[in-house]
């Protein structure tokens, strides 16, 4: 759990006006981790090295597991924002984990209720996606409440209102500040 992993980013995609989607690619055969836990990844800029941890939206019916997915909002002046959002493909990091207790407990309880906000949704998704995966007798009724500043922030919109043909029993309620 402690051993660092190399990665490598491989894509950046814009999600919305102030969101970033970063997928790293690791030389591993796998990414270890449950649903709802992070890594932390060490960046280096101009004053030296830190790290910032990031709560993987991998999605976990997807094939290969050998990269990290992160959701990241741009931080005014913030250090991992710089990096980041200026980086190019080909930037190395190293990533250690998984870390963090935010899972689903087993057994599935009767109803679960999950709250976010804007890329506070991201250790959610590989529960959305594990849960969508689950046969028909298997699920339980599921609510997300995300909050976020408009419209254009409503991160994931598209594949959140198809899950409810997934999941019969999943109920969206956005929340626009």
């Amino acid at each position: 759990m402690n051993d660092y992993l190399t990665a490598e980013l491989q894509q950046i995609k814009r999600i919305s006006p102030s969101t970033l989607m970063f997928r790293f690619v690791t030389q591993s055969a796998g990414v270890s981790f449950r649903a709802g836990q992070f890594y932390r990844f060490t960046f280096t800029d101009g004053a030296g090295s830190f790290e910032r941890s990031y709560s993987l939206c991998n999605q976990l019916n997807d094939q290969d597991q050998g990269y990290l997915d992160l959701m990241v909002s741009e931080v005014d002046k913030g250090r991992a924002t710089q990096v980041l959002f200026n980086a190019s493909v080909g930037l190395q990091v190293s990533v250690r984990g998984p870390y963090g207790r935010l899972v689903l407990p087993r057994p599935l309880p009767a109803r679960t209720i999950l709250v976010a906000t804007s890329v506070g949704l991201a250790p959610f998704m590989p529960m959305l996606s594990m849960m969508a995966a689950l046969p028909p007798e298997d699920t339980r009724p599921l609510m997300l409440i995300l909050g976020v500043r408009d419209r254009s922030e409503f991160l994931c919109a598209q594949w959140l209102v198809s899950l409810r043909t997934d999941l019969p029993d999943f109920e969206l309620v956005v929340c626009y500040s």
